[in-house]
């Protein structure tokens, strides 16, 4: 998914905790199943089959070489696409590269992983990685890490966001196939649709795909 473009240029309070679908879903998921589906074969097997999709060192990401006056201007983009949508006349599609969605990351007010997160498009791919000290989800495995890979799928159907992982892996191994059929099947953003005010500014968006390295957001003109 692209962060959100009013959060880049209005600044809103901080939220508590990570703040992010990737963070949330995927870390709690990946290792909370692990622990229980291993625990089937006692607690000590689960514990080492856990941890070995976990790592002893963080993943390191570039760090965006959008910043100043060329972040700016990013973000003034990106604002007067979201005034345009809200007032229902944007007449042309936002247009964002993998680098331009890591600046935007880094620098919206509502994220606290700057540096946890990164995100690539290549070949029509949209690719996400987290990097996250999973011991402060899950004590047991403190000083360890998260690094985990995703492919990840964003669309807009009938009105309604989509956005599920596939070809997930952590610390370099594939997940095991039912754990990533899971991911496959999951609308991560469901919980979205309950939020009354994000699903209107959603509904004015005809299509979110991705065209060989950039990510296009078009708007539904006319409505």
């Amino acid at each position: 998914m692209i962060p959100d473009q009013n959060a880049a240029i209005s600044a809103p309070p901080k939220k508590s905790g990570r703040g992010c679908w990737f963070y949330g879903c995927t870390t709690v998921a990946v290792i909370a199943v692990l622990l229980v589906v291993g625990g089937i074969y006692g607690a000590n097997r689960a514990y080492k089959w856990a941890r070995s999709f976990t790592s002893a060192e963080p993943a390191v990401f570039p760090q965006p070489s959008i910043t100043g006056q060329d972040l700016d201007v990013l973000k003034q983009r990106c604002g007067r696409f979201a005034i345009a949508l809200e007032e229902g006349t944007a007449s042309g599609p936002l247009v964002l590269t993998g680098e331009e969605i890591n600046a935007l990351v880094a620098a919206s007010s509502q994220t606290n992983f700057a540096g946890g997160l990164h995100v690539s498009i290549d070949n029509g791919n949209l690719v996400g990685q987290i990097s996250l000290p999973i011991g402060e989800i899950f004590p047991i495995f403190s000083g360890r890490y998260l690094n985990a890979t995703a492919k990840i799928n964003a669309s807009i159907e009938n009105g309604l966001p989509i956005v599920t992982m596939d070809e997930v892996s952590a610390n370099g191994k594939p997940l095991p196939g039912f754990l990533s059929e899971a991911f496959r099947e999951e609308n991560l953003v469901k919980g979205v649709y309950e939020d009354a005010e994000a699903m209107a500014r959603i509904r004015r968006i005809d299509s979110l795909r991705v065209d060989g390295n950039r990510l296009i957001v078009s708007p539904a003109i006319g409505d």
